[in-house]
């Protein structure tokens, strides 16, 4: 994995960010949008993007952008049963840049301060590098369920 691009940041979305979140996904493949949706279609729901502008205590949505665009999002979902559901997305220009994991470490940070105690992860069979990527910030179990892998990493606690 390469270090993320120079200039990288990441943060939460602003209302002004819904056209730069549509050029993102509309810049993504059909196969990244299906690898991350684990569905068809070309386009993101309008209700997707209302929701990931609409962050709340149990939903936090951040961004990755490099100059005035978005080039990642990841998105995480608490259940309130101290596990946090976890989505990302990078499109296809920026992918295996190290733009995916800046996103996933800034989100197990803000998860840590909001006392969440795993994150947990539905990915498709063919993405198991996501697995082994994940596994490598902590213990993380993994088991199969209807054509997808539901994995689960604990988060150790900070000292």
């Amino acid at each position: 994995m390469n270090a993320p691009p120079r200039g990288l940041s990441v943060d939460g979305p602003s209302a002004v960010d819904r056209s730069r979140l549509e050029a993102m996904f509309d810049r993504c493949s059909a196969s990244t949008l299906f690898h991350r949706f684990h569905g068809g279609g070309e386009h993101v729901p309008t209700r997707y993007l209302d929701r990931a502008l609409a962050q709340s205590e149990t939903h936090v949505f951040l961004v990755a952008r490099l100059g005035d665009d978005i080039v990642g999002v990841a998105e995480a979902h608490r259940d309130g049963n101290g596990t946090s559901e976890i989505a990302v997305v990078v499109e296809d220009a920026w992918q295996h840049r190290g733009v995916g994991t800046r996103l996933v470490s800034a989100l197990i940070t803000n998860q840590r301060s909001r006392g969440v105690a795993a994150l947990s992860a539905s990915v498709l069979p063919e993405d198991s590098w996501v697995l082994r990527r994940l596994g490598r910030l902590g213990p993380i179990s993994t088991k199969p369920a209807s054509g997808i892998y539901d994995a689960v990493l604990e988060l150790p606690r900070r000292r």
